[in-house]
Parts: C-alpha cells; sequence; structure tokens
C-alpha cells in the first residue's frame, strides 16, 4: 500500500481477534437490513483512544462459518458495524471466497479497546457505493492519495492521480500537488 497524506494521520496494524459466529435467528436486535450473521472483532487494548483511524483486517482470519455463510463471492453483503449498530466505513480491498482471503480497512474511533462487527449474508445487499457516507471514499478521507497492490491500481480516495507499473518491483505515481 501506499498512501500519501495531507493531514497527521496513519492506519492501524492493532492486535485484534474475531469471536464465534452469531446467526440472526430469534429475538435478536442487532438483525437489520445489512446481514444475517456477524463476527465480532475485537480490537485489543491500546494506551490510549485514537479516532477516525484506519484498522487493517485480515480476512484470511475469519472464522470458517463466515466463508460458508458468505451470501456473495466478492463481498457485496459485507457490512461493518460499532457495538452500537452504526455502518462504519469500510474498504474492502479484495475478497476471495475460494481461498478463503481478503483484506479490509475500516475507519473507526477507538477507546482503551473496542468491539466492532462484520456483518454478512443478506441476499439483498449489493456493494456499498464509493462515494456512501461509509463507502470506500470514507476510510480514506484526509488522504491525498492511496493505492493498494495487487488489484485495481487506482487511487480509493477517488482524487486525482494514477498508479502506473513501469516494470518489476517498480512503479510510477502520477500525481497533482
Amino acid at each position: 500500500m501506499i498512501a500519501l497524506r495531507s493531514k497527521q494521520r496513519g492506519f492501524l496494524l492493532n492486535p485484534y481477534r474475531f469471536g464465534a459466529e452469531s446467526p440472526g435467528d430469534g429475538d435478536e436486535s442487532w438483525v437489520k437490513p445489512g446481514g444475517n450473521y456477524r463476527v465480532p472483532l475485537t480490537v485489543l487494548a491500546r494506551a490510549k483512544a485514537v479516532s477516525d483511524y484506519q484498522l487493517y483486517v485480515n480476512l484470511q482470519h475469519m472464522p470458517a462459518a463466515f466463508w460458508d455463510h458468505l451470501y456473495y463471492g466478492r463481498g457485496q453483503d459485507i457490512r461493518v458495524r460499532n457495538a452500537a449498530g452504526a455502518d462504519l466505513p469500510f474498504d474492502l480491498v479484495s475478497l476471495s471466497g475460494r481461498d478463503k482471503k481478503g483484506v479490509l480497512f475500516v475507519r473507526a474511533s477507538l477507546g482503551a479497546s473496542a468491539t466492532l462487527y462484520i456483518h454478512y449474508g443478506n441476499p439483498v445487499n449489493q456493494r456499498v457505493p464509493y462515494t456512501a457516507p461509509h463507502g470506500r471514499n470514507a476510510v480514506w478521507a484526509g488522504f491525498d492519495r492511496v493505492f493498494m497492490f495487487g488489484g485495481e491500481q487506482e487511487n480509493r480516495t477517488s482524487g486525482p492521480g494514477e498508479l502506473a507499473l513501469a516494470g518489476p518491483g517498480s512503479f510510477v505515481a502520477a500525481m497533482e500537488i
């Protein structure tokens, strides 16, 4: 990943753990449009709270049931919410149901420890538009350019600039500053 920023912020590679899947049957008050299943993502304790940070989440470590109940192989049914049930901005960078791998970033304000929820399994859901308040662009607000390796070489902030591969192990970033 290449991230060029205009504000003092970064992203967290913070320790976290996944909990067990919760199915949406019975009187589960959290079940609403956005997922029939959810997995808690507990971000382990930090020395101080952070606000509006991008948390890196490696989906390879999700419980096996996640991959069984993921409705769309490309992740259109995924949503990320806080403990109160509010949608959080997330960027699903990659997902392969076949290989059981994926990466997403979620923008969140986190206390000393926090639990977020990854919701999935709702066939009605379509991909969150990049420009939605909880879409990809909102994750990278405050950054001038963000590029991810291994897929689309587009600026994930939807700002100007593109990334062009110039040969093995090198790249050229075309930007207006």
